[in-house]
């Protein structure tokens, strides 16, 4: 697989300040853990035995979270881009752990059934990192991603805030439609794309313990709706060999 240092770099801190954030603002992280996984397994429709890449998994929280709710039934791969700090968690017995970064040849010529990515999509190694999820799904596999919304206005305030403090956000968010665009550019099919999740700091767990409802009405209202905390991606891989296009091997050749 292509890698290159500035992918690495990037996935390496994209990796870092999610997990970061989790652990220090996110106020229901555990729920929310609990309905992204539950929402993979509805879109996957996913069954015993059929193979799971986490594609930047941390830490390890949600390695523990997904293991737990397939009940390790899956072949499930935990891979992450950031140097061990110590604060890793061990892996459950029959996960798979890999370090990318110490290891780039881990996943070479491996396939797998569905994978699933947590914020890691970036403007600057988007291209790069689709193509290489592309790479890694079987023929007909799925991928389904949950990325930070740009449009967010909480995030745009905390933005500032981070500016005017010299703290900038280290990220490069990318909007619904440049996603779903070179999702469908690199040769993804069944793209669905959707604004999700109102629940999020400032409000306190037990606000949003009172306003969930209000969260899935605010989802399904026309412009509102594009303010949303994140966006939920669903794509499929081909069971054909993808066409190169010009702007993707343009991607490539960065490399």
């Amino acid at each position: 697989m292509p890698w290159n240092k500035e992918l690495f770099d990037t996935l390496s801190v994209r990796e870092q300040f999610r997990d970061n954030y989790w652990h220090t603002k996110d106020p229901i992280l555990a729920e929310r853990l609990l309905w992204r996984i539950n929402v993979f397994r509805h879109l996957v429709h996913l069954l015993p035995h059929e193979s799971i890449l986490e594609f930047g998994s941390g830490d390890g929280l949600f390695t523990e979270v997904i293991n737990t709710a397939t009940h390790g039934r899956n072949q499930l791969t935990s891979a992450t881009f950031s140097e061990d700090s110590g604060k890793t968690r061990s892996v459950p017995a029959g996960v798979e752990r890999v370090n990318l970064r110490s290891s780039p040849e881990a996943l070479q010529g491996r396939t797998f059934n569905f994978i699933i990515v947590m914020d890691l999509l970036d403007g600057r190694t988007a291209g790069e990192t689709l193509s290489l999820i592309y790479d890694l799904l079987a023929p007909g596999g799925q991928v389904v991603f949950s990325e930070s919304n740009p449009w967010n206005l909480m995030l745009r305030f905390r933005r500032l805030l981070s500016r005017l403090i010299k703290r900038r956000d280290p990220r490069t968010l990318m909007s619904r439609s440049s996603l779903y665009e070179l999702l469908s550019e690199i040769g993804f099919i069944r793209i669905f794309a959707v604004f999700v999740d109102f629940m999020y700091a400032p409000l306190t767990k037990g606000l949003i313990n009172r306003l969930q409802g209000i969260s899935v009405i605010l989802e399904n209202f026309p412009i509102i709706r594009t303010y949303a905390g994140a966006i939920l991606i669903h794509a499929q891989k081909t069971n054909r060999a993808r066409p190169i296009k010009p702007r993707l091997a343009m991607i490539l050749a960065k490399g």
